[in-house]
C-alpha cells in the first residue's frame, strides 16, 4: 500500500468510526479521571515556563484578534456570565469583601478620586473627565461642567468661582490651563 492509499484510508476509516471512537474517548476519559487530572498537573508543571512564553509570544501578535473574541463570547453569553457572577458573589461574599477592603487600603488615592467623582455627579450632575492625574494638596477644577484639571489648592481658592454661574471661570480657567500645560512640559 502506497502513503497516498493509506493516507486515504486511514481519512475514510475516521469518517466512518467518528460515533465509535466519540464514544470510547467519552468512555475512557471518564474511567481514568484520577490519572489524567495528575499527569496534567505534571504536565503543567514541567512545561510551565514554556507555555508562559508562548502564551505571551501568541497573544502579542493577536491581541487584537483576541479582544474581538473575547468581545463577541461576553455578547452571545451575558446571561450565563451574569449568572456564573451572581453565583460567585453569593458563594465568595467574605473572600470578595476581604479583597475590596486589601484593594481600597492599597489603592487610597483611587477611591478618593472615585469618591470625588461620585459626588460630584450626585450632587451637581457634572461630569468627571480628568485631564491629568491628581497630586499631593490638589484640588480638582472644573474648567466646564465634564472636564477636569488638577491644580494645587492654593491656585484654586485664589479666585472665587463657579462652573454652574459661569462666574469668574475664565480667570481660573486660564491659570489652570497655564498650570496643566508648565505639567506638561516637565513631562
Amino acid at each position: 500500500m502506497e502513503y497516498k492509499d493509506r493516507k486515504e484510508y486511514y481519512k475514510q476509516y475516521w469518517q466512518q468510526h467518528r460515533e465509535e471512537k466519540a464514544e470510547y474517548g467519552k468512555r475512557y476519559r471518564q474511567e481514568h479521571k484520577k490519572e489524567r487530572a495528575e499527569y496534567n498537573k505534571r504536565y503543567i508543571q514541567q512545561h510551565r515556563e514554556k507555555q508562559t512564553e508562548w502564551n505571551k509570544r501568541y497573544y502579542q501578535k493577536h491581541r487584537e484578534e483576541e479582544a474581538e473574541r473575547c468581545k463577541r463570547y461576553q455578547q452571545e453569553h451575558k446571561k450565563e456570565i451574569a449568572e456564573w457572577g451572581k453565583c460567585y458573589r453569593r458563594k465568595n461574599k467574605d473572600t470578595i469583601s476581604i479583597c475590596i477592603k486589601h484593594w481600597k487600603q492599597e489603592n487610597r488615592d483611587k477611591v478618593r478620586e472615585i469618591k470625588k467623582k461620585h459626588e460630584n455627579k450626585r450632587k451637581r450632575n457634572l461630569g468627571f473627565i480628568p485631564l491629568n492625574k491628581p497630586f499631593e494638596n490638589s484640588d480638582a477644577h472644573h474648567i466646564c461642567p465634564t472636564f477636569v484639571i488638577y491644580i494645587p489648592k492654593e491656585l484654586h481658592q485664589s479666585i472665587r468661582h463657579s462652573v454652574l454661574k459661569w462666574k469668574n471661570m475664565e480667570e481660573i480657567n486660564k491659570l489652570a490651563w497655564e498650570f496643566l500645560c508648565k505639567q506638561k512640559e516637565m513631562l
